[in-house]
């Protein structure tokens, strides 16, 4: 088995740990692929890196781990200035999980794929579906994607701007 399906297994992993109906699961790795954290989807709302979102994104969940329980206590305020030596790896898991475990497309979503961008992190890995993997630089990820909930919670944004017009 490669380096990169062990570091996925351990994505996988962290995806079976979730309630939610599409199970997402991350980790970050540094340079030789060590495992710094890991974390995976939940539906409710949460603050993380100073910003409230709808629902928590694997994605999310683990860059924020990275960013509060790893960089800040290492390196302080400068942590910004650490962070494109971390590659992030993400998987979604199938919703039929009885024919066992498969993976399909988990590219980031457009608000994953933002942030991802603001912190610096350099590369994304994701799955495709099973034994497929996608690796990208971050700087050049496009994503269009949003989730249902996050589509909502632009509705209802847009309802309440235009009420107050």
């Amino acid at each position: 088995m490669s380096r990169n399906y062990k570091i996925m297994g351990k994505a996988i992993e962290e995806a079976l740990n979730s309630t939610q109906t599409f199970k997402h699961g991350a980790v970050i790795t540094c340079r030789g692929n060590k495992i710094i954290c890991s974390g995976y989807n939940k539906g409710n709302r949460s603050k993380i890196l100073n910003r409230v979102f709808t629902c928590t994104h694997a994605e999310m969940d683990v860059l924020n781990k990275l960013v509060n329980s790893y960089l800040i206590p290492k390196y302080g305020k400068k942590y910004k200035d650490y962070t494109k030596k971390y590659t992030l790896w993400v998987t979604r898991l199938q919703n039929d999980m009885s024919c066992g475990i498969k993976t399909s497309v988990s590219k980031p979503c457009y608000y994953c794929t933002k942030i991802l961008k603001e912190y610096g992190i350099k590369k994304v890995y994701y799955t495709l579906g099973d034994n497929e993997i996608e690796c990208c630089k971050v700087e050049n990820l496009e994503s269009t994607h949003k989730s249902n909930c996050q589509l909502t919670s632009e509705n209802v944004e847009t309802c309440i701007k235009l009420k107050h017009f």
